[in-house]
């Protein structure tokens, strides 16, 4: 009776919705950075047609993506060893959303990089670069229409979000935010972008579940190893919000950001 009570529980926990351990830790993490996210918002995000205090701020909407690992190249599928690696080896970008008047501010959360040697800077901007070093700072942020929510499509195709669903980007092919879906043996089963791809080439396998377009993890991962030779790397920390709606980028970050990603900024 008890086994039976056991593998029961664990069958529901497999369908409960994605629990609030992130955000926890965003709370945590990202709490000092609240009040330069209202300055930032009231001055800068006209469009949004409001202003906000620090209590408008919930950093338990932020979504952690991981970057900076090419998890086409990993020999692994398993879903605890990619996540170890994601941990180690990458890096972590928050994406905070903030909702007012059916629009969507979105704030671009990272930790400050060593200036390249080569970078071509100024004094002044080389020491505010480097005064940002490990920390939590701000590199991008923008407005756009409709609610932002990069799990959207997960839900959609699930009808919630799966446990143990991760958000990275800056891959191969994809480029954009996705996520990854871990299936019951314990591996990654499927892939989900943030939003439809329309590459012609490579042409990957999909599976339609509840009209979104769903890629099996280990058939899409060896098909983009093999088309993908002379960009298959990462390009370090991208600039997760679309060109479309950025506005602005943290005077802390500038170097990098156009030193990395050589990303075309408007101020």
């Amino acid at each position: 009776m008890k086994k039976t009570f056991s593998l029961l529980l664990a069958a529901l926990l497999l369908l409960m919705p994605l629990p609030d351990f992130a955000n926890s830790e965003a709370e945590e993490e990202l709490s000092p950075l609240t009040p330069k996210i209202v300055e930032l918002f009231n001055n800068s995000l006209v469009e949004m047609g409001t202003k906000i205090t620090q209590a408008d701020v919930d950093l338990s909407l932020a979504q952690k993506v991981y970057v900076d690992v090419n998890l086409f190249r990993l020999k692994t599928d398993s879903h605890h060893e990619v996540t170890s690696i994601l941990k180690e080896q990458g890096s972590v970008v928050w994406m905070l959303p903030i909702y007012a008047n059916g629009k969507t501010a979105v704030f671009q959360i990272s930790k400050g990089l060593p200036v390249p040697p080569n970078a071509s800077l100024s004094e002044e901007e080389r020491k505010r670069i480097e005064a940002n070093v490990g920390k939590w700072t701000i590199p991008a942020f923008g407005s756009e229409e409709g609610k932002t929510d990069y799990y959207a499509r997960v839900k959609a195709a699930f009808g919630h979000v799966p446990q143990g669903t991760l958000l990275v980007s800056g891959q191969p092919y994809f480029r954009i935010p996705m996520a990854l879906i871990p299936g019951d043996s314990g591996e990654l089963a499927w892939i989900i972008p943030s939003a439809p791809i329309s590459y012609e080439e490579p042409e990957l396998p999909t599976v339609n579940m509840n009209g979104i377009d769903v890629y099996p993890y280990h058939e899409t991962k060896e098909i983009i190893d093999q088309y993908d030779t002379s960009d298959a790397e990462p390009q370090g920390s991208p600039l997760l919000i679309p060109l479309s709606i950025l506005i602005t980028l943290s005077i802390a970050l500038i170097g990098f950001m156009i030193l990395r990603r050589k990303t075309k900024r408007t101020a």
